[in-house]
């Protein structure tokens, strides 16, 4: 497997397992669109938004939240809090937003609440409605297809998409391994 990783100083083939030393991650955040998704709009014949979501991804999140004590949190800018809410019930992620409100604002709300420092947490983010929370993350990281943007300012760009197990590919490498199925 191949990472590309710009922590400074390092060069391109610096593992994850090198970097595993360099942070205690306590919160996880993750953009759904872009991230957990696709990306896509997609909507029924009635007009009812619906999105796809990758079982990989479901399942390592599921696994860190019951394995570890690392908490998982989703922070989105879409208007349709149901879907999210129920993909959030499903893996037994208590903490999400959806909404107009910036995600920097979201996010210094839950490390307050949580009594976290921005280093303890990473994010998973892909476009720039991610970028200002992003810079307050210890641990940056974005799907391959993410924006030049949110590219120039991660630590780790994975190797797969938004949408194909990103998320799995980031747990499995670098968060706890051991934790998984």
């Amino acid at each position: 497997m191949k990472f590309i990783t710009k922590i400074l100083g390092l060069n391109p083939t610096y593992s994850f397992k090198k970097l595993r030393n360099k942070y205690e991650i306590k919160l996880l955040v993750l953009d759904v669109d872009g991230v957990m998704s696709d990306g896509g709009m997609y909507y029924t014949s009635e007009g009812k938004e619906i999105k796809k979501f990758n079982t990989k991804d479901g399942l390592a999140i599921k696994s860190l939240i019951e394995n570890s004590k690392i908490e998982v949190a989703f922070l989105s800018s879409g208007m349709d809090d149901k879907i999210i809410s129920h993909r959030a019930s499903m893996l037994g992620v208590k903490r999400f937003y959806v909404g107009g409100e910036k995600k920097e604002f979201i996010l210094k709300k839950w490390i307050k609440e949580l009594d976290l420092e921005a280093k303890d947490v990473a994010y998973i983010g892909d476009d720039v409605n991610d970028l200002d929370a992003m810079k307050l993350c210890g641990l940056k990281a974005c799907p391959s297809d993410a924006s030049k943007e949110i590219k120039d300012i991660v630590d780790v760009i994975l190797d797969k998409k938004g949408g194909e197990a990103c998320v799995r590919e980031f747990i499995d490498e670098f968060l706890d391994k051991e934790c998984l199925c």
